[in-house]
C-alpha cells in the first residue's frame, strides 16, 4: 500500500535546481501523494532586476516542462525579501504568486528588528493594510531567532507561514505544533536544505503521529492543504 503524506503541495527553496536534483525530488516525494511542486527564487526589489530573475525564472520552467511527471503540476514563483519600505512599494504586485488571490511569498530577516519602529510599520503594513496575502518562508528561522512574544503574535495574524518540512516534524516543538493548531495557523511546508535530509521522512510522519497522534497530524495537514488554497497555488 502507497504512503500517503497527507498534504499534497510542497514549496521548494533549496536552490538545488540541477536536472538530476529535480529528478531525485520528484522520485522522493510524488509516490508519496505530492502533486503540486512550487519553486521560489529570491527577489530583493531595491536591488534585483526583474528581467534577470524573469529570465531565470523561464529558464527553470523550460527545464521543469521536460522532466515533470505526468499528472504533476510545478510552477515557479518569485520571493520577495523584507526589506525597509518594501510594503508601499508599487512593484510589491509584479511578485504575486497569485493576482487573483495576492498571494505573496516573504523572506523576512533570519533576526528581525522587533524593537524597530519602522520594521513594526512595514510588517504591519504588508498583513493588514496592502491587501496582500503573505507567506513567511522559512518561518523556522523566525521562531529560533525572534523573541516569542514576536512569533507568537505573528502566527496569530491572518498570514501564511512556510516551514522546513523536517522542522514542522520535530518532535521537540510541541508548544510550536500546539500553537500552530489552536491558531489554526495557515501552514505551507518546504524543502529548504538538500534532499538527502528527507529520505527518512516516512519515519518522521510515523514518529510525529505516535507522539502527537493522528488527529493532530492530519489537522496540519488540513491546514497545508487550505493554505495552498487561499493561496492560489
Amino acid at each position: 500500500m502507497q504512503f500517503s503524506i497527507g498534504f499534497d503541495t510542497l514549496i521548494i527553496n533549496n536552490r538545488f535546481y540541477s536536472e538530476d536534483d529535480l529528478s531525485e525530488l520528484f522520485e522522493l516525494f510524488v509516490p508519496l501523494g505530492i502533486k503540486n511542486f512550487v519553486f521560489l527564487f529570491e527577489f530583493d526589489l531595491a536591488n534585483t532586476n526583474l528581467l534577470r530573475v524573469s529570465n531565470k525564472i523561464s529558464a527553470l520552467e523550460a527545464l521543469l516542462s521536460t522532466i515533470t511527471p505526468r499528472g504533476v503540476h510545478t510552477t515557479v514563483k518569485p520571493e520577495l525579501i523584507f526589506d525597509s519600505g518594501v510594503s508601499s512599494n508599487s512593484d510589491i504586485s509584479k511578485l504575486y504568486a497569485s493576482r487573483s488571490k495576492r498571494s505573496l511569498f516573504v523572506e523576512l530577516p533570519i533576526f528581525p528588528q522587533t524593537d524597530d519602529n519602522g520594521f513594526a510599520t512595514d510588517l504591519n503594513r504588508l498583513i493588514y493594510r496592502s491587501g496582500s496575502f503573505p507567506i513567511f518562508t522559512s518561518f523556522q528561522n523566525i521562531t529560533e531567532t525572534a523573541p516569542t512574544d514576536f512569533t507568537s503574535r505573528l502566527l496569530s495574524t491572518p498570514s501564511g507561514f512556510g516551514f522546513d518540512l523536517n522542522y514542522l516534524l520535530r518532535t521537540d516543538r510541541k508548544e510550536l505544533v500546539s500553537t500552530l493548531i489552536n491558531n489554526n495557523s495557515l501552514v505551507l511546508s518546504m524543502i529548504s536544505h538538500e534532499l538527502a535530509n528527507y529520505v527518512g521522512i516516512v519515519n518522521e510522519i510515523s514518529y510525529f503521529k505516535e507522539t502527537y497522534g493522528k488527529n493532530e497530524y492530519y489537522k496540519l495537514c488540513s491546514q497545508i492543504n487550505r493554505c495552498s488554497i487561499k493561496a492560489g497555488i
